[in-house]
């Protein structure tokens, strides 16, 4: 069999899926830029999956990183949201 390197084909593949992510919040940036009026304000919060985080904005428009494993969260209902955004 001829000679195959394991870290080469490694790094390729993992080469191409950085591609494939920029490319992906490229047009993502794109799409929000054609819909939106203004700017767009695009964040990505990395790897929510492994480091359990999520972005969230509050009622003020600020934004948050949240880490799970440091806090409980209670889930509001949208009624209560909407509620929460009438009053203010």
């Amino acid at each position: 069999m001829p000679y195959f390197s394991v870290a080469a084909h490694l790094k390729h593949r993992v080469k191409n899926a950085v591609n494939m992510i920029s490319q992906f919040e490229e047009a993502l940036s794109r799409e929000a830029r054609r819909r939106e009026v203004g700017g767009v304000l695009y964040c990505n919060s990395g790897d929510c999956v492994e480091s359990c985080t999520a972005l969230v904005e509050d009622l003020d428009g600020g934004l948050q990183i949240l880490h799970w494993s440091d806090q409980r969260f209670s889930v509001k209902s949208a009624d209560a949201i909407d509620a929460a955004r009438l009053s203010a």
